[in-house]
């Protein structure tokens, strides 16, 4: 009976998948233009502990998916300033044709993400997060077919239009839309549309829009940007017209959950709490607009770490990075315990201390658990029973990892506390009760993914 809660209705609710055995999950991902950062981490970290818990902990087959985001402005300008470079010094030497270009600019932005695309997976295996775990882990520039037929299902359903050469969606369309058919724009963010003034992302967006709240579907080409064909009819015209470009940031998603699951709606979608509006809000649009479904049944985000009481973020410069963790001595493993054992729904301070702090908790547990596998008596087996059933209590409820640890570490705590007679008193020696004891200690480590047996050293 897992409750979790539910970002749009904002409270816990219980948990039920379509699919009686198995949970179709989507998380976003990260935009492969720099190394991810710890506040970063925090959200693929829950994601991660999610789908363990539903797995392991309620025993679904769980079908989860995370996007790559490898094109964007961050990631195209990151690819680009040196290819630009290199076109203004071939201006001079010879005539290069438009198909080149491009395919240069196309080259140099596969290799500019691939690069850290590579990174990423490289911190997500030092914080325990396996690709084998994932359904799916698509790019972005893997699905231009399908980002384009959705772009046409909207503008068809007349929720999108053509603005000089890029597309766009009708927010004030939709939202009226939406509001006589009882689901409101602005709801997962708890907005109210009509006090809604123009967003940070849309005033960035500088193209020719019907309305400051409309967001942009697919952007026609710039000068020195990689590009994509899209050929569309124009229904006001009835004329084919060709779009080169390449999309905007929120049809991404959509149209790999599309692509991925198949139908909608899937079972939970997560993701860091900056996301709920826009993007999530926007895509929740695009899919009602494009499919006449919503794309999730349930949305459950995490809260902002923070340092020094502000968001962390690469915006304010106040971030950390796997590896500048590690350069101070913090391992990953700490890293991750530290975020797992903090409540996902609460913003959590990041600091030296703190570190130190679930550091020591860790090395304190792995003492505790190696004395009490090297003693020569184990607890009676409806004992870990106890302790695991108030364990399961705790992560049922909306994921408690402050009080499912403490439940597991008072249990260890305790048994290493009691003498080898008292444990031979209540239990005896026996191979039964050694692998009992065992058994709840690895449950516990594939639910938390980090490893408590035997490691001296964190």
């Amino acid at each position: 009976m897992l409750y979790v809660f539910d970002s749009r209705k904002k409270e816990k609710v219980l948990f039920v998948p379509e699919k009686k055995d198995e949970v179709s999950f989507y998380s976003c991902g990260p935009t492969v233009y720099n190394r991810v950062h710890i506040g970063n981490l925090r959200a693929f970290i829950f994601s991660d502990l999610l789908q363990r818990w539903l797995k392991y902990g309620c025993g679904y087959t769980v079908k989860w998916v995370m996007n790559i985001t490898d094109v964007d402005d961050k990631t195209i300008n990151g690819a680009c300033a040196n290819v630009a470079v290199q076109e203004e010094t071939k201006k001079t030497e010879e005539t290069v044709s438009t198909d080149d270009k491009n395919t240069e600019r196309m080259s140099a932005l596969s290799s500019f993400t691939q690069k850290y695309t590579d990174l990423f997976f490289e911190d997500l295996a030092k914080v325990s997060i396996e690709k084998s775990s994932f359904f799916g882990l698509p790019r972005a520039t893997e699905y231009m077919e399908e980002i384009q037929s959705l772009i046409v299902d909207i503008i068809d359903n007349g929720f999108g239009y053509i603005s000089g050469n890029s597309v766009y969606f009708d927010v004030l369309k939709y939202a009226e839309y939406s509001k006589k058919n009882g689901f409101e724009y602005g709801q997962l963010g708890h907005i109210d549309f009509d006090k809604m003034q123009e967003t940070e992302r849309v005033s960035k967006d500088n193209f020719d829009t019907r309305s400051p709240f409309d967001f942009v579907l697919w952007k026609g080409k710039k000068e020195g940007e990689p590009f994509w064909s899209f050929d569309i009819v124009d229904k006001n015209s009835g004329e084919s017209v060709s779009l080169d470009g390449r999309p905007g940031w929120h049809i991404e998603c959509s149209a790999m959950e599309k692509a991925l699951f198949k139908k909608f709606p899937f079972d939970i979608h997560s993701g860091g709490v900056d996301l709920c509006f826009p993007h999530h809000e926007d895509e929740i649009a695009q899919v009602r607009a494009g499919c006449g479904e919503d794309p999730a049944r349930y949305w459950v985000h995490n809260e902002h770490l923070m340092i020094d009481g502000k968001k962390m973020s690469k915006s304010l410069g106040n971030f950390y990075t796997l590896e500048d963790l590690e350069k101070k001595g913090v391992s990953a493993e700490v890293v991750r315990f530290f975020l797992v054992i903090n409540s996902y729904g609460k913003k959590v301070n990041l600091s030296d201390e703190s570190l130190a702090g679930a550091g020591k908790m860790l090395l304190r547990l792995r003492k505790n658990i190696e004395k009490i596998v090297e003693s020569s008596g184990y607890p009676a087996e409806d004992f870990c029973s106890v302790s695991k059933q108030k364990f399961e209590k705790a992560m049922n409820d909306n994921l408690n990892t402050p009080v499912a640890i403490a439940e597991f570490f008072g249990f260890i705590k305790k048994m290493s506390k009691m003498s080898m007679l008292e444990m031979s008193k209540e239990s005896g020696y026996s191979v039964e009760k050694k692998n009992v004891f065992c058994e709840y200690v690895e449950y516990v480590e594939s639910v938390f993914g980090v490893n408590l047996f035997f490691k001296k050293e964190v």
